[in-house]
């Protein structure tokens, strides 16, 4: 199938899933047939699915818009793109986009956002599709027509993050991902949603108000690289990660009307039972975008991070260890650079450098070994080069063997 445009395609104001548009012309086209209404937009291959990250967008945005967008605002408008490569490092984001426009690459739609995050059950959208009755109705009154929203199929929110309203369910959809019913919205609930959370709070309508901002791009503080750097000032300026733990945990139970330890039972599996803990001591991956947003609404409360719109200095990042703050040496800084970029928690980063093995590694941070294995595989052979450069290592060091098993796997 060639890849010109479909014709007149409605607006589709930024935040609006591409779903919606396919599900608009299957129904202006009689709803005939539902795989040609979708290989339209995405082509023959892979075309039974979501695509809700954006996989073969160069398609879509010339079936969909022609020239007049490009396929990197695609992305960034109308897939869950948008929202979790504000989380990423500046240019591993842009390597993200790079490899979903390039059509041509394998497995263009897995970030390293999505190796780390193991969590049993965790999801990066929901499997059904819900709506918000006010959103329903301005569409109506402004576009003539019902769209799906991006922000309605978070997890990790159960109200409309515009609104208020709680999410309504109105398709049912499979964990595999298989395109839903292509209908638009009406919204009427198919089923009673089974709410965490319904009393309103300062805290619970800033934490959704953040997804928003973060949409729309104005949480730089969020990229994976900044966000280690704030969370290492939130536990510098409080003297330690126990006392940052203690004096946030009292502010979001104030502004939540709700003890801290409670929000992973509100929020779901998005927030860890630890996660202040584990924020400030960096053994999470970028995906858990929740329990950093939970934070920042703490950490604005009490005004000890920069503007949200700022982004911090990192020309000295500094490394916790012990729940003190110290300089970064070489092998720490080129490590910590390799593991952000590839979403791995930075914890690991003094054992790494230390030479200690995967096991030891895991043991002292609450790191998986597996993952810390996986971290260990991905880090690009110059950068082992490089590291091996700076002081001596072990023979038995996990850095010594990596190199040893890559020239191996390179001599057969």
């Amino acid at each position: 199938m060639s890849g010109t445009s479909l014709g007149y395609v409605p607006h589709l104001p930024p935040g609006t899933l591409i779903f919606s548009a396919i599900a608009w012309r299957h129904l202006l086209n009689g709803g005939n047939s539902c795989a040609k209404s979708v290989e339209e937009v995405y082509g023959h291959i892979g075309g039974g699915k979501r695509n809700l990250f954006g996989e073969r967008v160069r398609f879509a945005a010339r079936a969909l818009f022609g020239q007049s967008v490009s396929p990197e605002e695609v992305l960034r408008r109308h897939t869950l793109f948008g929202i979790y490569s504000r989380a990423l490092p500046p240019q591993a984001a842009e390597s993200w986009a790079a490899a979903l426009v390039d059509e041509g690459r394998k497995n263009s739609a897995h970030t390293p956002l999505l190796v780390s995050v193991s969590s049993k059950g965790f999801r990066f959208s929901t499997a059904d599709l819900r709506s918000c009755k006010t959103c329903l109705m301005h569409d109506l009154e402004e576009l003539g027509f019902p769209t799906w929203r991006i922000h309605h199929v978070l997890p990790p929110l159960h109200h409309c993050p515009f609104h208020g309203d709680a999410l309504a369910i109105e398709i049912k959809g499979n964990i595999g991902g298989r395109m839903w019913q292509l209908k638009l919205p009406t919204g009427v609930a198919i089923e009673k949603s089974s709410l965490r959370f319904e009393a309103a709070s300062n805290g619970y309508v800033a934490y959704m108000r953040s997804w928003i901002d973060l949409f729309e791009g104005n949480l730089p503080m969020i990229a994976a690289d900044a966000w280690a750097h704030c969370m290492d000032l939130v536990a510098a300026h409080m003297g330690s990660v126990d006392n940052a733990v203690r004096e946030l945990s009292k502010q979001l139970t104030q502004s939540w009307n709700s003890p801290a330890d409670r929000l992973p039972d509100i929020l779901g599996i998005h927030v860890q039972r630890d996660f202040l803990r584990s924020e400030l001591e960096h053994r999470t991956a970028p995906g858990r975008v929740a329990q950093k947003l939970v934070i920042l609404t703490a950490c604005d409360s009490l005004g000890i991070l920069p503007a949200r719109g700022g982004f911090p200095e990192q020309l000295s990042m500094p490394l916790l260890s012990n729940g003190n703050v110290n300089p970064l040496r070489a092998r720490e800084k080129l490590l910590r650079g390799s593991l952000l970029a590839s979403g791995f928690p930075l914890a690991m980063v003094p054992g790494l450098a230390a030479g200690d093995t995967a096991f030891a590694i895991g043991k002292r941070t609450g790191v998986h070994r597996h993952q810390v294995q996986r971290a260990i595989a991905g880090l690009p052979t110059v950068a082992l080069e490089e590291l091996s450069d700076h002081g001596s290592w072990e023979a038995d060091s996990w850095l010594a063997k990596e190199l040893l098993r890559r020239r191996e796997a390179k001599t057969n």
